[in-house]
């Protein structure tokens, strides 16, 4: 278990924004090994709860259909908003080793946002590893990754956002190598080439990535 505080604020005369949170998370997680099988078993829960409090004095909305008004800024609404966002998370993974070298590993994991959006949402994951050689190691992974709106913005807020976004999310996926060579001695090179269908780097872990109380990037 962990909390933290944070504030964000700015201010342009009398317009100002000031967004206040004091995130807490729990997370808890499991290991279970099946040696005749050779499988190893992950799973846990965690969840992110985050009292906010945004306040803000700013120009009234524009409206659809109507001309914005040239004196907005001399009609300034003052509005403050309290509330509670509740992001449960839910995961489970295998890692199969038929021979040492080969390695598979797929898992699911849960999450969701209550207070707000009210959904869950279900993302898939699998990695495998191949040593054909000492000297190579072939690796590729796809995974779907999906977050809620950055509600720490604003984003969700019914006031100063839309509470009506849909998460964030989309497919990552992976396939390089990992060659070795010696040069003398027991020392040892390694260089991988990775390739992604998505142009960058991504990295597969397993499928509990930590919620952060930090700008995302969602796992």
């Amino acid at each position: 278990m962990g909390f933290d505080a944070n504030s964000q604020s700015s201010t342009v005369q009398e317009i100002f924004f000031k967004n206040t949170q004091v995130p807490i998370q729990l997370r808890e997680r499991f290991r279970f090994d099946v040696p005749e099988a050779k499988l190893v078993l992950n799973g846990g829960l965690d969840a992110l709860i985050t009292p906010t409090a945004f306040d803000a004095q700013r120009p009234p909305l524009f409206r659809p259909n109507q001309f914005p008004d040239p004196y907005v800024t001399r009609r300034l609404v003052a509005e403050t908003e309290r509330g509670v966002y509740i992001e449960p998370g839910l995961f489970v993974d295998a890692t199969w080793t038929p021979v040492e070298s080969l390695q598979v590993r797929g898992g699911l994991r849960m999450d969701g946002e209550l207070a707000v959006m009210k959904k869950m949402w279900l993302n898939p994951r699998l990695t495998a590893r191949f040593t054909p050689i000492d000297m190579l190691t072939l690796k590729a992974g796809a995974a779907m990754y999906q977050q809620p709106p950055d509600y720490r913005t604003g984003q969700l807020s019914p006031v100063f956002g839309n509470p009506g976004l849909q998460p964030e999310g989309a497919w990552h996926f992976m396939a390089g190598s990992t060659t070795r060579s010696r040069s003398s001695g027991s020392a040892r090179r390694e260089r991988s080439s990775p390739r992604t269908a998505c142009g960058e780097i991504c990295a597969f872990v397993s499928a509990s990535p930590p919620k952060t109380t930090a700008s995302r990037t969602r796992a």
